[in-house]
């Protein structure tokens, strides 16, 4: 019973002291809420805390699986500690809980990736249009 319970609560996202001498840059990542866009695409509203300040984010899935690609390409010693991103809905509509399921695998694989300093690279920073942010 107590798994159950624990597999339908959301994700908390993780935060970070903010430690001047942490190589963090990233102290908070969320994805509060999502948009489809004309029943065509969706788009994720994602939320950055910084050391600098707080960034906002629009991505769609697509985006995910390249970033994730590149993340692998770059960082092959932690190609196995990277979480997969959620499976590819194959329904024209997705359904609220699919999309609120794909949310959540979203925001864990962010959070994962973006508090991880060892992963501090290109890709992140072009994902996050922060090409000079640390």
């Amino acid at each position: 019973m107590t798994n159950t319970l624990l597999q339908n609560l959301p994700p908390v996202p993780i935060q970070l002291e903010n430690d001047e001498e942490s190589n963090n840059w990233c102290t908070e990542v969320s994805i509060p809420n999502y948009s489809a866009i004309q029943d065509s695409y969706v788009v994720f509203h994602i939320l950055v805390t910084t050391r600098r300040g707080k960034l906002e984010l629009f991505k769609r899935y697509s985006e995910f699986v390249k970033f994730r690609q590149s993340l692998l390409t770059e960082a092959p010693f932690k190609a196995k500690a990277i979480p997969k991103l959620p499976p590819k809905i194959m329904a024209k509509i997705p359904s609220k809980s699919q999309l609120e399921k794909r949310r959540r695998g979203l925001e864990t694989f962010l959070n994962f990736v973006l508090l991880d300093s060892d992963l501090m690279g290109s890709s992140i920073k072009e994902f996050i249009g922060a090409k000079n942010e640390r």
